[in-house]
């Protein structure tokens, strides 16, 4: 299977000359009816000669559905949906050039967490049977953690093919995933679209900032460095509509809240001003203990300001759109001026929900204007690569994901922000620049949740802030059981 270098680039070249969807979306309007493309050199990216898989197969284990998020790493065939084709298309081209099929063998997930237990055990089974039976995995990181500790996935830095600091890379969420003895088991980048879609920021309403008189210009305050939690209360107070005497949720009522908000929300806000609770010890040992105490008290105190629903600040539960009062479902109907979800929500406004707000996005607001940058929290259902170790050839496998990984940066990933994000909502130049300067270069995953060691912490921290009572002890307490889950996770692994 040996494919000279030439041969590789004359032929994705023909493949892009021969193939619409792979140019870019981003045209002017006198340009919209030239067909040109060019393979792209000035990413510093050269396709290897050949990639040696001894079966001819790309094996990659994923789950098949997640709550309305792209997630799949293929397609069957076309469908007329720009991100779904694009994918196709893409996967088509890697298969033309290498003669290497992409399979992509989906497990059942059903919207049902315990499914992540499944797939883990189901690559422990492979690695015990000693099975060469995927050339990767693609994880959830709220379950990768057991994998870790039984032995099963390779540390991603033993394998340079994968050029995890290339901007086809996310190389700040893959910084977080980093273990301060230098292994790496995870990582993500463009192949897989669902770290992008789980990404926690602030939808706005538009129209409700107009029928309030709110003259701020937030994108500005973004620019300006502004957007504090301190200015995002100060706007969400003055947008909020008494409808009787309560700010109890009724469909038919004119009440509007300041901010709609999942019941796991506070966190995602501590995550992003920068605060953090897992550090290292003068032995270099992870050890449970608040980056900044005094910025964390007074980063609590002002949330627990906005998550009382005594002022109709805010409303929050879990559901995003099974129930009239699901934090999505109240932005939809125009009764929250903010919205703390996920990217993908966008998608559910839109697809599900057949949304007619007119919204904008925003990063996740900063602690003061002294903070450096914004800061993007990932959900820990976020599916990331890894390499189990019962893979016999992981290098050929790695020179596949990572060219694969590529296509996917210059072929996918500009459909995606171009038309599908702007389809499904965000059709102003504004929250597009808000994502792509500002929300996801800052993304990152909080290494406490990663390895399943603040967990309870963290649903414990909520629950206290939602119900208005005291939070200021949960370190101290938490402190003993979450050292001991570090020290058992280290010494099980």
């Amino acid at each position: 299977m040996k494919i000279k270098f030439f041969r590789v680039l004359s032929l994705l070249l023909c493949i892009l000359l021969c193939s619409p969807i792979l140019i870019s979306c981003k045209k002017k309007e006198e340009d919209k009816n030239t067909n040109t493309a060019s393979t792209v050199t000035d990413d510093g990216y050269d396709f290897p000669e050949s990639i040696e898989l001894s079966d001819g197969e790309l094996n990659i284990y994923n789950i098949n559905t997640y709550y309305n998020a792209i997630i799949n790493l293929d397609a069957k065939e076309m469908k007329g949906e720009t991100v779904s084709d694009a994918i196709y298309t893409r996967n088509r081209n890697f298969e033309s050039i290498y003669n290497i099929k992409v399979v992509e063998e989906l497990m059942d997930f059903n919207n049902n967490d315990n499914n992540f237990n499944v797939m883990a055990d189901n690559v422990y089974k492979s690695y015990a049977a000693g099975e060469d039976r995927y050339d990767a995995v693609y994880t959830s990181l709220f379950r990768q953690y057991s994998m870790v500790q039984r032995g099963l996935l390779m540390d991603l830095n033993e394998l340079t093919e994968l050029r995890l600091e290339e901007k086809w890379w996310d190389a700040s969420l893959n910084a977080s995933c980093m273990l301060n003895d230098g292994k790496r088991y995870v990582a993500s980048g463009s192949l897989n679209l669902m770290p992008y879609e789980l990404t926690w920021l602030i939808f706005f309403n538009k129209q409700i900032l107009t029928d309030n008189k709110i003259k701020d210009d937030l994108f500005e305050l973004v620019r300006n460095h502004q957007w504090t939690l301190e200015k995002m209360y100060q706007i969400a107070a003055r947008a909020i509509t008494l409808d009787g005497n309560s700010y109890e949720f009724d469909a038919g009522n004119a009440t509007v809240y300041g901010i709609a908000v999942h019941n796991a929300s506070p966190m995602h806000f501590v995550n992003g001003t920068g605060i953090t609770f897992i550090r290292e010890d003068p032995e270099r040992k992870y050890v449970f203990r608040c980056s900044n105490s005094e910025s964390f008290s007074d980063i609590s105190y002002r949330l627990s300001m906005i998550f009382t629903r005594s002022d109709g600040t805010a409303i929050g539960n879990y559901y995003e759109t099974d129930h009239d009062d699901g934090y999505v479902p109240v932005f939809n109907k125009g009764k929250a001026l903010f919205l703390n979800a996920e990217l993908k929500s966008g998608m559910t406004l839109k697809k599900v929900l057949n949304t007619d707000v007119n919204y904008g996005v925003l990063p996740m607001p900063l602690a003061t204007t002294d903070q450096e940058n914004y800061i993007a929290d990932v959900s820990n259902s976020t599916m990331f690569l890894a390499i189990p170790k019962s893979n016999r050839s992981p290098g050929a496998s790695a020179t596949a994901i990572d060219a694969l990984t590529y296509m996917s940066y210059s072929q996918v990933m500009p459909i995606y922000y171009d038309q599908y994000i702007s389809y499904r909502g965000l059709n102003d130049k504004d929250s597009l620049e808000m994502l792509n300067k500002y929300i996801m270069p800052g993304r990152i995953i909080d290494r406490g949740i990663l390895y399943n060691w603040t967990n309870d912490f963290v649903d414990s921290y909520n629950q206290a802030i939602f119900n208005g009572t005291s939070y200021s002890n949960l370190v101290a307490i938490n402190t003993k059981p979450v050292n001991s889950k570090i020290k058992s996770f280290f010494s099980g692994s």
